[in-house]
């Protein structure tokens, strides 16, 4: 309604394919992924509305895979671990408001090993 673009997609062969951003009415950037024949590959990102990052994960097949980061509406990183086809793996660390490490959890192919204060 205010002339803003809303999205941006692309579709080849009845797929979502290629790079799609979703955008806030004020027109700040919302989400930005790419898409291959329907599935997210790659990194994929989001924003909060004052354009800080919010969300950094990369997927494979459609599948959390990879190093991932969150972030607070400040820019701060809150959260960050990793995943191995959509399943937890590694370490995974929670960070307050002020990115102050708070407690470290360590989890193996989706199981909980341990956690560090």
């Amino acid at each position: 309604p205010n002339g803003n673009v809303s999205a941006e997609f692309e579709y080849k062969d009845g797929y979502l394919t290629g790079t799609n951003k979703r955008y806030y009415t004020n027109g700040q950037l919302q989400i930005t992924e790419l898409v291959e024949f329907g599935n997210t590959e790659g990194t994929f990102r989001s924003y909060y509305s004052n354009g800080k990052m919010r969300h950094e994960y990369n997927y494979r097949h459609d599948n959390l895979h990879g190093y991932y980061k969150e972030y607070n509406d400040k820019g701060i990183l809150s959260e960050e671990g990793n995943y191995y086809n959509g399943i937890a793996h590694g370490p995974m660390k929670l960070y307050d408001d002020s990115g102050k490490l708070l407690e470290t959890y360590f989890f193996y192919y989706g199981k909980l090993l341990s956690v560090k204060k």
